[in-house]
């Protein structure tokens, strides 16, 4: 019976030196060679997805970006890509922006960043003199990173993001990172349509990854799968608890004959 198996990237199949562990790479390749379904869920676009694949060249099924934001099928074919309104990009960076943030900004394709003192730096690192100049780019993900090491805070203000601007955005809390996207959009809906497209069945659905906004994937699937890194209360979100990919493919995705 054929399965779907989702991961996140950063932090989950990507380590803290933005690399795949050999174990890692040898599961996933197993997986394909028994004819599985591959997603990769992250809020990355596919401008900074594509060297990754390059790099580790992968059969993957479906890109879900953006966290759910923008879904891409394994030739790079757009299946689904919502936006954010500039007014509301405007105002959710004036409302919260300041120097102990740094901020991304992506259409899916196109990455823009604001460096020091608040400049942005367009996809090729020029900079740009104001926000007012990517008024006409289509805004799929807006980031906000916190240079503090403090998530209470950064989990407090994504709750602001949320009470402030929740008709328009959702926003999610990866560790001191706030993944900021178009309301209705997030890693689960992604997985859903991989799940409606593919005819896969609910019992063999996968997913693994290691923060907040992977848990609307863990309840889209039958087995779901953390970290014993991650924050205690993540950990009751997901149905099990395993130290890599790798174990989480050849233990239970690979052996489980469901």
């Amino acid at each position: 019976m054929r399965k779907l198996f989702v991961t996140d990237l950063d932090g989950t199949l990507l380590g803290e030196n933005k690399t795949i562990t050999k174990d890692n790479y040898r599961q996933i390749e197993k997986l394909k060679a028994s004819k599985h379904c591959f997603a990769i869920a992250t809020g990355r676009g596919y401008d900074l997805v594509e060297g990754i694949i390059k790099q580790y060249p992968m059969d993957v099924d479906y890109f879900i970006l953006h966290n759910g934001a923008l879904i891409a099928d394994k030739h790079g074919k757009i299946i689904k890509h919502e936006f954010i309104s500039f007014k509301i990009v405007k105002a959710i960076i004036e409302g919260f922006y300041n120097e102990d943030w740094k901020i991304h900004l992506g259409t899916g394709f196109k990455s823009f960043r604001f460096g020091d003192e608040g400049k942005i730096a367009n996809p090729y690192g020029v900079e740009i003199a104001t926000v007012e100049e990517i008024e006409n780019e289509k805004i799929s993900m807006l980031g906000f990173s916190y240079k503090k090491n403090d998530i209470i805070y950064v989990d407090n203000v994504c709750r602001e993001i949320n009470s402030k601007f929740g008709y328009d955005v959702v926003a999610y809390r990866n560790v001191n990172y706030i993944d900021i996207v178009p309301k209705g959009c997030s890693k689960g809906d992604g997985v859903e349509y991989v799940k409606q497209r593919e005819e896969i069945k609910q019992i063999n659905t996968f997913a693994i990854g290691d923060s907040w906004n992977d848990v609307t994937m863990f309840d889209s699937v039958e087995h779901s799968f953390t970290f014993n890194k991650v924050e205690k209360e993540l950990k009751t979100k997901a149905r099990y608890i395993v130290d890599s990919v790798a174990e989480c493919i050849e233990k239970y995705v690979l052996e489980n004959a469901s």
